[in-house]
């Protein structure tokens, strides 16, 4: 069986995962869906070192690490620190960083003001990730792509990036007919790709 740790996006908590980790608990996986502290008050890096402290406290090895959203920003960070902890990173939704730079920041680099998508300037999302991008390369990589998600176009370059260099950054991805929040909608969906990530070969 397989360790899981799920963490949400943005300004939410663990609880966004309940049905999907409900879903893998019964197949006898474990599964962690943390809640970290709130973007607005919270650096980045106060979320990273939160979610470390789960995965080192639960002393989890050989774990699938999940992030949506602002979660996938997260994880990224998390990985650079335990990447031998970690089998394979899943990013449901989420903008992919380079090393040096902010989600927001990001946003603009590609020409889109993150305001016009009625997000605030929180500050976990102002906040620079610094990681080693070629370490980040070869870890095991999984994207899920919402076809319906209301970020679509902001997430669109990024995902074409992704997608020019998926075989050799060691990237498979996933489409869902569902909009940003899937994890309400398609709870099944993504249960199903979670637990057949442990048997997928890294590339």
């Amino acid at each position: 069986m397989t360790n899981y740790v799920l963490v949400h996006g943005g300004d939410r908590d663990g609880s966004i995962w309940n049905e999907t980790a409900n879903l893998l608990r019964l197949q006898g996986h474990t599964v962690i869906c943390p809640s970290m502290q709130s973007i607005t008050t919270a650096s980045l890096q106060e979320n990273i070192e939160q979610i470390i402290e789960v995965i080192e406290t639960n002393k989890l090895e050989q774990l699938i690490l999940v992030g949506h959203s602002y979660g996938g920003v997260v994880i990224t960070g998390v990985a650079d620190k335990l990447s031998d902890k970690i089998t394979r990173l899943v990013y449901v939704d989420s903008a992919i960083l380079k090393n040096g730079k902010s989600l927001y920041g990001t946003f603009q680099d590609y020409g889109f003001d993150y305001k016009k998508f009625g997000l605030t300037p929180d500050r976990a999302c102002l906040d620079l990730l610094f990681f080693d991008e070629r370490k980040f390369a070869t870890q095991a990589k999984c994207y899920i792509r919402c076809l319906r998600s209301e970020f679509f176009k902001l997430i669109t370059p990024m995902y074409e990036e992704l997608l020019a260099n998926a075989q050799k950054d060691y990237w498979i991805i996933f489409c869902l007919d569902a909009q940003h929040g899937c994890m309400f909608t398609n709870p099944k969906e993504l249960a199903v790709i979670f637990s057949g990530l442990q048997v997928l070969p890294k590339a």
